[in-house]
């Protein structure tokens, strides 16, 4: 029997709402000094933490399935020199070769059951989302942190022409 991937993190009901309801993003980052942007990068930082427990669960899901060992690819989290990590379709053994979509793309290729492409996709689909909320992650780290600089640097120029 065929076990079928679930995807790991959809939408609730209730955050799509919220979503819904929101009229504008004026007002979403109130920034009205340091502090709150460091709490931003402070709350980027643990989200990115978090997004790593996911990303361990997806690689776990995805190594639990016998089929994706036997059509040669897994799903593997590397790290970035930005600190993230992101998932990455490679080959099994390690070897050089085809990796990321392209091995994904030639595993669809294959002839496969539908519950096993299915399966495939919802992966890649996951894959794709993790990603890209670990790049807003990484990006609002960086942003923050070179908000941050700025702003002191305004201080200080600020506080020598007082002086």
């Amino acid at each position: 029997m065929i076990r079928v991937y679930t995807p790991a993190n959809e939408a609730s009901p209730e955050l799509l709402s919220q979503a819904a309801n929101v009229p504008s993003l004026k007002g979403l980052f109130p920034f009205k000094g340091k502090g709150r942007i460091a709490l931003l990068g402070v709350q980027a930082e643990e989200s990115r933490e978090g997004l790593l427990v996911l990303g361990r669960h997806i690689v776990r899901q995805s190594e639990e399935l016998n089929y994706v060992w036997q059509l040669g690819a897994i799903l593997r989290l590397q790290r970035a020199g930005s600190g993230a990590s992101f998932l990455r379709w490679r080959l099994p053994d390690h070897q050089a070769g085809v990796s990321g979509v392209p091995l994904w793309e030639s595993v669809m290729q294959k002839q496969i059951d539908v519950s096993v492409r299915q399966s495939l996709l919802a992966m890649e689909q996951d894959r794709v989302a993790f990603n890209l909320q670990m790049s807003i992650c990484s990006t609002l780290i960086r942003q923050s942190a070179d908000g941050l600089t700025k702003m002191e640097s305004a201080e200080k120029v600020w506080s020598e022409e007082r002086v």
